[in-house]
């Protein structure tokens, strides 16, 4: 990414953000200042609306309310994951207990940001997952006879199901850095 006053993705195009967003007042505010920096960005005013253009639109960051109509920012989110989107979705909402957090970065969220907000804060939040590499991880992972469907969390060998629950997730699937692929409590 370019930083230069203006936001460009490593293949020069300007970066693309999709905001989802129902308080005017506040999409006017995040909608002008991330365009003054440079961002590309669209907006949605509600769930059904900020899901299609999410799932449909090629974007390298959603910023994405909770408290939305037709379909909260909890349901898009907890929706996009399950659709296999990779995109980073830095939540911005009003919503500040610590359930509410720890519900939306375990639904998929990179980030959480509570309302009110101040602007350089959010600016810093956006740059720090750009920089982060969008690399998809594969849904299904084979070696041999052996496979690891990471969506469903689902292990099978030869074709025959063997395990489908916390135990295969937590030795061999996605989790907290450092710990992937280390059986979770080591021997001692």
């Amino acid at each position: 990414m370019l930083w230069n006053g203006r936001a460009a993705a490593s293949s020069g195009s300007p970066v693309k953000i999709l905001l989802i967003e129902d308080d005017p007042r506040v999409a006017r505010f995040v909608l002008r200042g991330l365009k003054e920096e440079g961002f590309v960005v669209d907006h949605a005013a509600d769930g059904d609306d900020g899901l299609h253009a999410a799932a449909t639109g090629g974007y390298e960051l959603v910023i994405l309310d909770v408290l939305l109509p037709h379909r909260d920012g909890f349901e898009v989110l907890t929706r996009l994951r399950r659709s296999g989107s990779t995109t980073r979705v830095l939540m911005l909402t009003a919503r500040d207990a610590v359930a509410d957090r720890v519900k939306g970065l375990e639904a998929g969220a990179d980030d959480y940001l509570v309302k009110p907000f101040a602007f350089a804060e959010l600016l810093a939040r956006v740059r720090a997952l750009l920089r982060r590499p969008s690399v998809a991880e594969p849904a299904l992972l084979t070696a041999g006879d052996l496979q690891i469907d990471t969506r469903r969390q689902f292990v099978s060998r030869g074709g025959r199901p063997r395990a489908h629950h916390q135990g295969v997730r937590r030795a061999c699937l996605p989790g907290p850095p450092g710990r992937r692929g280390r059986h979770p409590h080591p021997p001692g």
